[in-house]
């Protein structure tokens, strides 16, 4: 009886520091401020340590051919484990004054890895773009890595590459300095080169991100293309983890 008694005391403390484990895991993620892989092209490299995170946007650009507006930008990015996340990106749906069309869904997988000496962080996401409408499935594979400097400020870089259904491989390489103007916003940077064979294009891009709470996020951001296919940008976004 004494034994019996003894275990069941065993049990409910066992319980009750398992139930204090995961508070105290959902504190301090609620304290730690949400991190995005939006508005720049270079992606973090942090994952979702835990729950989902939902980010979102509507971006105008202007082109030699026109003005366009892409829409809801949408990436929804869940834990899986300590280092892993899982991403589903949601068509976009571009109206332009000659065209409407929805753009393709994304399946990926998002991990981080041991930082190299030097370096404070990298990652790597694997993902594949499925199109809505015609031509084929587009695999891709990007990186990136986070030097952290003094003052609060930051360079990630990062490169990616996808296989076109044609056989050639688009690439894109791109550096972003950051920094934080206060505790709850910041600013960055970034410049951006892309092509196949050769450097096609060239982007400077630069936007502010601020965060209300831990959890959410609001952006704007701009940038000037080299080519007519980028153009000028004007875009908003927000974001939220759950």
């Amino acid at each position: 009886m004494f034994v019996r008694s003894l275990c069941s005391i065993g049990y409910i403390m066992l319980m009750w520091l398992h139930h204090v484990v995961i508070a105290a895991s959902s504190l301090v993620e609620a304290q730690t401020p949400i991190v995005t892989d939006r508005p720049d092209f270079t992606e973090s490299t942090s994952v979702v340590a835990s729950g989902w995170q939902i980010e979102s946007g509507a971006t105008w650009s202007s082109q030699r051919d026109g003005a366009a507006l892409a829409l809801p930008e949408a990436l929804i990015r869940w834990s899986t484990g300590p280092a892993l996340e899982a991403r589903l990106k949601l068509p976009d749906y571009t109206a332009s004054k000659d065209a409407k069309a929805w753009g393709e869904v994304g399946l990926g997988l998002k991990g981080r890895l041991n930082a190299p000496r030097g370096l404070d962080g990298s990652a790597w996401i694997a993902s594949i773009g499925m199109p809505t409408e015609g031509s084929s499935a587009r695999p891709s594979l990007a990186a990136a890595w986070v030097w952290d400097k003094a003052l609060h400020a930051g360079a990630v870089a990062g490169m990616s590459s996808a296989h076109w259904a044609d056989g050639r491989i688009a690439w894109m390489q791109t550096l972003t300095l950051s920094t934080d103007l206060t505790p709850n916003t910041s600013a960055f940077i970034e410049g951006v080169a892309e092509g196949m064979r050769k450097v096609e294009d060239t982007i400077l891009h630069l936007g502010l991100a601020h965060r209300p709470d831990p959890r959410r996020q609001w952006d704007i951001h701009v940038g000037f293309g080299r080519a007519s296919a980028s153009g000028t940008f004007l875009g908003i976004g927000y974001s939220e983890r759950r």
